[in-house]
C-alpha cells in the first residue's frame, strides 16, 4: 500500500511538474481521426480569413462562455448579453463576430492507445469520457446555443463566423474539473471596423447622462468590470455654440460624469481616463439645429493593454 501510495504521489509530482507537455499539439495534429476544423452545421457567409487576414481597427477577445454540460453558466449568460449589448451599439457593416467552439478531449479505445498516457490516466480521473462523435456533438451545441442568442438579439447572420475546435485549443489541463471546465467553452471575439464603443449625446449645454442611455452605460461598466485587461478613453465633446474655452470646459464635464458613473458602477478608476475636445472635432460640420444634436456627446473607446 506504501509503495502504491508513493507511486501515485510521484505521478502527481510529475504530471505538474510537465504540465506544458501533458497535451501535445504535434500529438493533435498526427491524429488521423481528429481534425483543426469540424463542420458545425451552420453555414459561414464569410471565411476565415477576412478575419485572419483582414484589417481592423480593433479586435475584442472576451473571456469565454463556460458551459456545463449543454447549458451555459450563470456568470456566463450574463457576460453574453453584456456582449450583446456591446455588439448592438455598432452598425452592422462595422463589424465581425467568430465564435469557436471547444471541448475537453475526447477518449476512445483507439485514442487512449495513441495518446500519451498521463493524459488519459489524468482524464479518467476527471470522469471525462467522450467519444469523437459525442465531443463533435457537444461543441456544435454550444457554439449554436451562443449563435442563437445572438441572432435572436439583431445580430445579422452574415456577420458571424463559427468553427468547431474540439480539444485543439486547450487553455487547462484537465486533471481537475476546474480545468475541465475551462476547456468546455465558446470563445468570442468581435472584428471592428471602428473603435468608438460607448456613444452618449447630451442636451444643449448639459452634461447630464439622460436616462435613455443609462443600460448602456450599465452593459459598458459590466465589461471593464469583467474584463479588467481593458481601459477606457473617454472623449467629451460640444457643438460650436458659446466659446472655445467655454465648449473646452463642458466637453471634459461631460467625459467626467461618465466617467462618474461607470466609477459609481464599480469600475476601477484607473481604467478610466477623460479628455475634452471641444467643438474641434465634429462629426457633423453643418451649422444647424441637427448638427448640433450630433455633437453634443461623448464617445468611450475600448483599449486593450494585454
Amino acid at each position: 500500500m506504501r509503495n502504491k501510495l508513493l507511486l501515485v504521489l510521484v505521478l502527481m509530482g510529475a504530471t505538474f511538474g510537465w504540465s506544458d507537455s501533458i497535451y501535445e499539439d504535434d500529438y493533435i495534429q498526427k491524429m488521423k481521426g481528429i481534425k483543426t476544423v469540424v463542420d458545425t452545421g451552420i453555414p459561414n457567409k464569410i471565411k476565415a480569413s477576412r478575419l485572419k487576414g483582414g484589417t481592423h481597427r480593433q479586435i475584442l477577445r472576451f473571456a469565454p462562455i463556460l458551459f456545463d454540460g449543454k447549458s451555459m453558466t450563470s456568470a456566463s449568460k450574463r457576460r453574453l448579453d453584456d456582449i450583446v449589448s456591446l455588439i448592438n451599439t455598432k452598425d452592422r457593416s462595422s463589424y465581425y463576430i467568430s465564435l469557436l467552439g471547444h471541448t475537453s478531449s475526447h477518449l476512445s479505445k483507439s485514442h487512449e492507445i495513441k495518446r500519451d498516457s498521463w493524459s488519459a490516466f489524468w482524464q479518467r480521473m476527471g470522469g471525462e469520457d467522450m467519444s469523437e462523435e459525442e465531443s463533435v456533438s457537444l461543441a456544435n451545441s454550444r457554439i449554436r446555443t451562443v449563435y442563437d442568442v445572438l441572432k435572436g438579439n439583431r445580430v445579422h447572420q452574415s456577420s458571424i463566423y463559427t468553427e468547431n475546435r474540439l480539444s485543439r485549443d486547450k487553455l487547462s489541463t484537465e486533471a481537475s474539473a476546474e480545468g475541465l471546465a475551462l476547456n468546455n467553452r465558446v470563445d468570442i471575439a468581435l472584428y471592428l471596423n471602428a473603435n468608438i464603443n460607448l456613444h452618449i449625446k447630451f442636451k444643449l449645454d448639459s452634461s447630464i447622462i439622460r436616462s435613455y442611455y443609462k443600460k448602456r452605460v450599465h452593459s459598458f461598466a459590466r465589461f471593464l468590470k469583467d474584463n479588467p485587461d481593458y481601459s477606457a478613453m473617454i472623449i467629451g465633446h460640444t457643438d460650436k455654440q458659446a466659446s472655445y474655452n467655454y465648449n473646452i470646459k463642458l466637453s471634459k464635464r461631460r467625459a467626467n460624469a461618465t466617467k462618474k458613473m461607470l466609477v459609481s458602477l464599480g469600475v476601477n478608476p484607473r481604467q478610466l481616463r477623460t479628455s475634452g475636445k471641444g467643438y474641434t472635432q465634429p462629426l457633423d460640420r453643418r451649422s444647424n439645429k441637427e448638427a448640433y444634436r450630433k455633437n453634443r456627446r461623448i464617445e468611450a473607446r475600448l483599449i486593450d493593454n494585454r
